[in-house]
């Protein structure tokens, strides 16, 4: 007798109580009182299916909006994807979602063999950074709004300039505190209108 079976890999096939993992040609013969039973089976193990997953990402005024993409080279695939956000599908190749913070997806692809595969990745939100500077300040020593300095967050690299109105840089600076105090060559400037 003749058994014809197929496994995926990372699958076991019991034959005569031992585990198969590797495809091949196994031949058992089973004792009986009359004559023996020989059975031979043949194993094929499909491979998995291999998947990854690409993200891009952009930030939007409800969040950082996420594109998904889970990428083989198997073909046809089924997906179902998981994640503790909210996706716009979870069976489909490419879902989308808007998140507020790094989430973890995970994608499990089933190949035409029934074969199976799952991947996930911690989908990280970018870091955004945040510049604000004033439109006016009054440096005349009264301790309020005394310094022209501009506030933010997550900035890497910074530089300012401020010209008066005839273009002459009159401030530079690459750091971003301690801002500049109305002076030029260590004397108050005139009120006017200055360009940063």
């Amino acid at each position: 007798y003749t058994l014809n079976e197929t496994i995926c890999s990372g699958q076991d096939y019991i034959f005569a109580g031992i585990h198969h993992t590797q495809p091949g040609i196994y031949t058992y013969t089973f004792p009986t009182s009359h004559c023996d039973s020989i059975v031979t089976l043949h194993l094929t193990v499909n491979p998995a299916p291999s998947v990854h997953i690409v993200s891009t990402s952009y930030e939007t005024d409800n969040g950082i909006f996420i594109q998904l993409n889970a990428i083989s080279s198997t073909s046809p695939l089924s997906y179902l994807w998981a994640s503790s956000s909210v996706l716009s599908s979870y069976t489909i190749p490419n879902p989308t979602t808007t998140v507020q913070v790094p989430t973890w997806v995970y994608v499990t692809v089933t190949d035409a063999n029934g074969c199976s595969s799952t991947t996930g990745q911690q989908v990280p939100t970018p870091v955004v950074s945040t510049l604000y500077a004033p439109n006016a300040f009054t440096p005349n020593g009264d301790e309020a709004n005394n310094v022209f300095m501009a506030y933010g967050a997550n900035i890497a690299s910074f530089k300012i300039t401020i010209y008066d109105r005839w273009g002459e840089l009159i401030f530079e600076s690459t750091d971003i505190h301690p801002g500049w105090d109305g002076t030029y060559k260590g004397s108050p400037v005139k009120d006017g209108v200055y360009f940063v």
